[in-house]
């Protein structure tokens, strides 16, 4: 079973704006209205103003409440490849026995979360009993391994989050982060 910092090693995304000088850094998580987050970060860029500082932030979500959409999103693209769509990148030969039982099963997600426990969400190497860990079981990691991996990303460095936020009060929490970056900064 992967550890929660290698299953999303390759998986951290940022994204990011100038505004008045200051590079905001937003640290992506999986179930977290990251779209829209970017897309308000987005509207804010200044193109104008070259960055001579970074401010770095995330936003993170109830866990049960990420936990449970998470899983829906899963079981969701599962039932669709189930149907004939495309499961982006779903390998043959899963070992995730929640596969096997019907949708509508209220067991499905009791074998969801034996199987994330026991690292058995995946795809099997070779014929062999070990697994691999398969993508979208990213939505229903813990949000601190997100954070871990930015800490460590060579792409856009940042040194430690500057706020953390709650989805749960999202329009508050947007005008909490404008003041921390205007008193940290400066503008």
């Amino acid at each position: 079973s992967p550890g929660v910092y290698h299953a999303v090693q390759h998986h951290s995304q940022m994204c990011s704006a100038n505004f008045h000088g200051v590079k905001l850094v937003y640290v992506q998580n999986y179930k977290v209205n990251t779209q829209g987050i970017c897309s308000n970060l987005y509207a804010l860029n200044d193109h104008g103003h070259e960055a001579t500082s970074t401010f770095s932030f995330t936003i993170v979500r109830d866990p049960l409440s990420r936990f449970t959409s998470g899983y829906s999103e899963i079981s969701y693209r599962a039932g669709l490849h189930k149907a004939g769509a495309s499961f982006s990148r779903r390998p043959e030969g899963f070992c995730s026995e929640y596969l096997a039982t019907s949708e509508s099963d209220p067991a499905r997600a009791a074998e969801f979360i034996k199987g994330l426990i026991s690292g058995r969400l995946g795809h099997r190497l070779d014929n062999t009993r070990g697994c691999t860990f398969f993508d979208p079981y990213l939505h229903v990691l813990p949000q601190v391994g997100f954070v871990v991996q930015a800490l460590h990303n060579k792409t856009i460095p940042i040194r430690g989050l500057d706020f953390l936020g709650k989805l749960e009060h999202l329009n508050d929490e947007w005008e909490r982060l404008g003041n921390a970056v205007r008193d940290a900064h400066g503008i």
